[in-house]
């Protein structure tokens, strides 16, 4: 009977041991980076097969910046775009190839207010990650062409 016992033990032991090592092996695998060149301010964070995470902070006037979040998943990739009052919400759906798409606006008691909401096929955007904000000049921001940000992960296209 004590052998039983023993022999479990060794078990799940063993196995304990070899989740372990292949989670720090994983963690080693683990790449972050930081930018912080003329007021622009760049973050990221990658796991390796599941997660990637983009912040940047990027000043456009004295007044002015704008926030972009880029994640990407296995299954969908997902833009945040703010700039000023208004803010937009975008995520790809890697399956069906369509974009929910989600805009706001800041309210004057300091809320954000659902503007629209949408969906749009990727071909039509040609890109991963879509931000309708760049698209219109109400607030004479926009670029109508889209963004580039480059970082240490690669060349993200936001249109």
């Amino acid at each position: 009977m004590k052998g039983q016992y023993t022999m479990k033990i060794k078990g799940v032991l063993a196995l304990a041991t070899a989740i372990l090592i292949l989670c720090v092996i994983y963690a080693a695998n683990v790449q972050m980076f930081h930018i912080n060149e003329e007021g622009i301010d760049v973050n990221g964070i990658r796991f390796p097969l599941f997660y990637e995470r983009i912040d940047a902070k990027i000043p456009i006037s004295n007044e002015e910046t704008v926030y972009i979040e880029l994640k990407t998943t296995p299954f969908s990739k997902s833009t945040y775009y703010e700039c000023g009052t208004e803010s937009s919400y975008a995520k790809l759906n890697c399956s069906s190839g369509e974009f929910h798409i989600k805009t706001s606006s800041l309210s004057e008691n300091n809320t954000w207010d659902e503007i629209a909401e949408g969906t749009k096929a990727r071909e039509e955007v040609g890109s991963d990650f879509y931000s309708p904000l760049l698209h219109h000049s109400a607030e004479g921001y926009a670029s109508g062409e889209g963004l580039r940000l480059n970082t240490d992960f690669g060349l993200y296209e936001i249109r």
